[in-house]
């Protein structure tokens, strides 16, 4: 800050104190004069009484007013220096001193009229000026105000004032730049006043609304944590209610997070696209009638405001009663009183199919609510605390359908008293009534004049009426049942000529209409229905009726019929298209049916007394035939080349749904998923386990495409049930391992490790040693992800003497691309070498193109480590095509990720930025978090090369976090600390790049990852040289050139003689870079 022009003195306090004018600047030597003068400035224009700078200048030492005065001398001599006459500012009073200030001299005053006119600006919308007011007052601060002065009384009183002004100066005008777009600017700034101000939560709260806005959702949510964690640590306290909301906000993706309009892109990745809200409910019934004042009721009830918890309601009654219908017409008119969204599901607790649990239905109500599939949690009583926090202020209605019993239900009751909840059930649930103060309506059967309308609005308003008594007995035959009147009234329809009399004459013959009318059994007259409408099928029609009975799920497809009546998709349709129109199954739209539980009933009470037990088993197999061969053909396109159990001996021939893309595959699996795993619940329970088994090994693959991971883990252990109850010891081996990748693929490591050990132990007692091989092979791999590489090692050459032995030609390239990688990661990259070369060799003939690529990876990064460029651009260009060509991103990424490394150590650094942000968009897309970390590290290092420090500071934080996150990814782990100590160390901040390297070099220690050693030991060299340290610096560095030269890294050997040679600890080095000696390699 410069004199201002006109002669006038300036005075500042924000930062050291100051006066300065066109002559010079006030020198004063003696800290109490600097007190009593900040006294006066601070005070400016106005009287401070004797005793008043008595106290700012003495505090409790109690100086006398003799000292004051002497001390009031010195500073108008000193101001006489800075301006003519400039003594005469300090006004004598009879009570003490004034100091005059013109205005504009003050730089604190000067700093409240930018923040003055800044706030007017945000009022107004002007965002763009208010952040340039904000700015410039900013800019006034040189540092800490008034940070030279010793005064206790000032420090106390106005530089926490003073500094609460800057602080809230500061949130201002990040506020504005947040409106303005400029979020990805503003990480690196809010990371570090975060940091330096950890309880002031607003900068929390911005830095979390940066990341999510700049696409960085994950990390975000990872901020959150943090903050939560801190404050519960030091304070014992939750954060504030605007963090909560935040967090809460972000969790469901609220779109009133978005970017303002103002705003510019500024991302590289697209923003979290926000869901609408769930709509859920099913069509509402068009022939809907009678019940109008229940309806009237349940609306009043579930609408009334205020009040303290949400309501409940629960619809009981027999089967066919009408409790479904009515629960979706009472939703439906009430949808606009909920407006954030209605929630539905059919929990099947009186069904044919087994019943849904909450730890089914939490995902896909948490997933409808806008969460990520990777942010729901595999607990169930996390996933109900989750599900009640996304609800607690919204809006939200909430059906359960088919409800088998209070503890069904009690976990997918909100907690937020602005929610309402409908049930249905059979039953009643005075379970709820106890402690959720549930409203239970019991549902009769239609009274007669109801029943009558309601075969009237089906059958047509003209028929009725010609013939009264008759519609008014064929509704008493039916008990009133608004089931069985439907159905009635639809083959009355389908027979627009025939009389009412005669269909109810057919009814009176049935078997069982003696026991109604004397029983009162309302059920009698919908088993006659059923059997009118079904005696009306031709043979072929009635066979697909009963073998639909078989279905396990809710629905099924029309590839699912044809399976059971051993037909074609289109010799089936005609059939169903009849069922159809006779209301025997209902279309649910996308070439899907419905089927009530009670005419499954039906179905399967007529398949019973019909069809053989070899017909039904038969029928069975075929539908389990479809759900694998579907199931593996999924997996196959997912996975080309991943390997699949031998199907069962008595796998039938069926036709299949025709999957050709990923993205197909994709909306299969989003379709079937409820069905498939209806089919296999039905295998762990009554069979056939064979085939469940080998459903839930092919449904993995599918599923981790869609990140659908508790789903995931779920099938794969019920895979397991089934693999338990078979006969076939190897299908429980085989399992073991499936859960345990899926346990790995998701990110719990500790899980994935705990159950491929026990699938070793218990696949010993089977004495088969391909099975060992796979599991030691994949265990092996779990070991080198989390660091654990003596382990790694074990289990890796175990895997390969057991090829060795017993001729596995397969899997012995796999188990040695293994083994070579632990030589790898321990450093010993000779040795990695000659096994990575070994394994391209052996495996070139073998398996697929997939696998071959997998291998020259792995051979790649062995050369790029060793510094042999040419060689490493050749063979990962080479993978990179392989990886194009089969159309696999998680192989492209990773290839794009070594190619990058070697671009950027070769100079080529707008190439390898190119690289490093293709990999990472692909990684993204494919939603997989290894192949994530590694490319956040490579962009990260790419961007401090070009001196873009902030930016790479970033990138490597979200690696970090996503590396630890999975328990932890070693080697990503340490490419970011290690990534990190440099940066920080760039920025000045030694004490955190300090903590990143040793962090670093503590892990490589312990784990014998000696392949970075070399790079953390020179990070603490180049940080000990820095920080004044030359001979700790000496030490890193030739334990870094050791390293390196014993692990044949030449690049890190010639930077570790470089930092010697400037040292002079190297006296024969060369004091050429290592960029510039590596030319002759390049």
């Amino acid at each position: 800050m410069h004199a201002t022009p006109g002669g006038r003195v300036e005075f500042r306090i924000l930062g050291p104190i100051e006066v300065s004018g066109l002559s010079g600047r006030i020198q004063l030597r003696v800290s109490r004069q600097s007190s009593l003068l900040t006294a006066l400035i601070l005070r400016a224009n106005r009287v401070v009484s004797v005793e008043q700078l008595i106290e700012a200048v003495f505090g409790e030492d109690r100086g006398g007013p003799a000292a004051i005065y002497t001390y009031v001398s010195r500073i108008r001599r000193a101001l006489n220096e800075v301006e003519p006459g400039g003594g005469e500012r300090i006004v004598t009073r009879p009570t003490g001193y004034l100091l005059r200030i013109e205005p504009g001299e003050l730089d604190v005053d000067v700093f409240r009229q930018h923040v003055e006119r800044g706030r007017r600006a945000a009022a107004a919308g002007h965002w763009e000026d208010a952040s340039e007011e904000y700015e410039s007052g900013l800019t006034l601060w040189r540092d800490s105000a008034m940070v030279d002065v010793s005064s206790e009384s000032l420090c106390r009183n106005e530089i926490a004032r003073l500094t609460e002004e800057r602080l809230t100066t500061l949130e201002r005008r990040i506020a504005a730049d947040l409106e303005l777009g400029r979020h990805e600017d503003l990480i690196g700034e809010l990371r570090v006043l975060a940091a330096d101000q950890p309880l002031r939560e607003q900068f929390w709260a911005q830095l979390m609304l940066a990341l999510y806005r700049s696409g960085r959702a994950a990390e975000a949510l990872d901020v959150y944590q943090q903050v939560r964690t801190m404050l519960a640590d030091e304070l014992g306290i939750d954060p504030g209610g605007e963090l909560q909301r935040l967090h809460q906000a972000m969790l469901v993706n609220d779109p009133t997070l978005g970017a303002s309009p103002a705003a510019t892109p500024a991302v590289a990745t697209p923003p979290v696209r926000p869901l609408p809200p769930p709509a859920q409910l099913p069509p509402d019934i068009v022939s809907f009638v009678g019940r109008e004042d229940i309806i009237a009721r349940v609306t009043e009830f579930l609408s009334a405001e205020p009040r303290e918890a949400p309501p409940v309601v629960v619809f009981e009654g027999l089967p066919g009663v009408g409790k479904t219908t009515l629960a979706q017409r009472v939703a439906h008119k009430l949808r606009d009183h909920f407006p954030d969204g209605q929630l539905y599901v059919s929990l099947h607790g009186y069904s044919h199919a087994a019943p849904i649990t909450p730890a089914d239905v939490l995902p896909r109500f948490l997933r409808a609510l806008g969460v990520s599939a990777e942010v729901i949690p595999l607990d169930l009583d996390e996933q109900v605390a989750l599900y009640r926090s996304i609800l607690a202020d919204k809006r939200m209605l909430v059906v359960l359908d088919n409800a088998g019993s209070a503890g069904h239900v009690r976990s997918l009751i909100p907690a937020g008293e602005q929610c309402a909840v409908l049930v249905t059930c059979r039953d009643d649930l005075r379970g709820l009534t106890a402690l959720q103060g549930a409203r239970r309506i019991s549902l009769d059967v239609l009274e007669p004049e109801v029943a009558v309308s309601l075969l009237a609005t089906v059958i047509g308003d003209e028929r009725v009426p010609a013939e009264p008594e008759a519609a008014h007995e064929l509704a008493r035959l039916c008990g009133y049942l608004p089931l069985a009147l439907r159905i009635a009234a639809a083959n009355l329809s389908s027979r627009p000529y025939r009389e009412i009399r005669s269909y109810v004459a057919e009814l009176r013959a049935a078997d069982r209409l003696a026991n109604l009318a004397i029983q009162g059994d309302e059920q009698a007259a919908v088993r006659a229905a059923f059997d009118l409408s079904y005696a009306t099928l031709k043979p072929d029609e009635a066979t697909l009726f009963r073998y639909l009975g078989l279905v396990p799920g809710p629905h099924f497809t029309t590839h699912a019929a044809a399976a059971l009546f051993d037909t074609t998709v289109e010799g089936v349709r005609p059939l169903l298209e009849h069922l159809r129109i006779a209301n025997l199954v209902q279309d649910y739209g996308s070439d899907r049916f419905h089927f009530h539980d009670l005419l499954r009933h039906y179905a399967v009470e007529q398949s019973e007394a019909m069809d053989s037990g070899e017909a039904r088993e038969a029928a069975v197999r075929r539908l389990f035939s479809l759900h694998l061969g579907a199931t593996v053909t999924a997996s196959q396109i997912v996975e080309p080349n991943r390997e699949q159990p031998e199907p069962p001996k008595d796998m039938a021939a069926v036709e299949l749904p025709r999957l050709n893309t990923v993205a197909q595959t994709k909306a299969w699996m989003d379709a079937e998923f409820g069905d498939l795993q209806a089919a296999l619940a039905h295998a762990a329970e009554h069979g056939p386990y064979a085939y469940g088994w080998r459903m839930a090994v092919a449904m993995g693959a599918p599923l981790a495409l869609s990140t659908r991971f508790t789903e995931w883990v779920l099938t794969t252990q019920i895979g397991l049930e089934c693999a338990l109850r078979s006969d076939e010891p190897q299908g429980e081996a085989i399992m073991h391992t499936a859960l345990g990748f899926a346990y790995l693929t998701s990110g719990h490591q500790a899980l994935a490790i705990q159950q491929l050990g026990q699938a070793l132990r218990g696949g010993a007692q089977f004495g088969n040693p391909e099975y060992e091989v796979g599991c030691r092979y994949t265990l092996g791999l779990a070991n080198l992800w989390t660091g654990r590489l003596t382990e790694a090692g074990e289990n890796l050459k175990a895997s390969l003497e057991l090829c060795r032995r017993h001729g596995f030609a397969d899997q012995e390239a796999d188990a040695i691309h293994g083994v070579g990688i632990t030589h790898r990661y321990l450093g010993e990259l000779d040795e990695a070498l000659r096994w990575l070369t070994e394994s391209v060799e052996v495996g070139r003939d073998r398996g697929g193109p997939y696998t071959h690529g997998v291998r020259l990876f792995g051979l790649g990064m062995a050369y790029r480590d060793l510094g042999r460029f040419s060689e490493a651009l050749d063979t990962l260009a080479e993978t990179s095509r392989i990886f194009q060509r089969l159309g696999n991103a998680f192989g492209e990424s990773r290839s794009l990720n070594g190619l990058s490394s070697i671009y950027r150590e070769l100079d080529r650094l707008d190439t390898a930025h190119d690289t490093a942000r293709r990999s990472l968009a692909l990684s993204r897309e494919i939603k997989h978090r290894r192949t994530e970390a590694d490319a956040l590290n490579a962009l990260a290092a790419v961007l401090e090369r070009l001196d873009r420090l902030d930016e790479s500071q970033d990138y490597y934080r979200e690696a970090l976090a996503v590396a630890e996150s999975m328990g932890p990814y070693a080697y990503g782990t340490l490419e970011a600390r290690i990534g990190l100590a440099t940066v920080l160390r760039r920025l000045s901040r030694w004490g955190e790049a300090r903590e990143q390297a040793e962090v670093a070099m503590s892990f490589v220690r312990t784990s014998r990852f000696r392949l970075h050693a070399g790079a953390a030991l020179l990070a603490l060299a180049q940080l000990e040289l820095e920080t004044g340290n030359p001979a700790a610096a000496a030490v890193s560095a030739e334990a870094a050139r050791t390293v390196c030269t014993e692990t044949g890294q030449q690049l890190g050997e010639a930077r570790a003689r470089q930092l010697l040679a400037r040292l002079n600890r190297d006296p024969g080095a060369t004091k050429e870079t290592p960029e510039s000696l590596f030319r002759n390699w390049k």
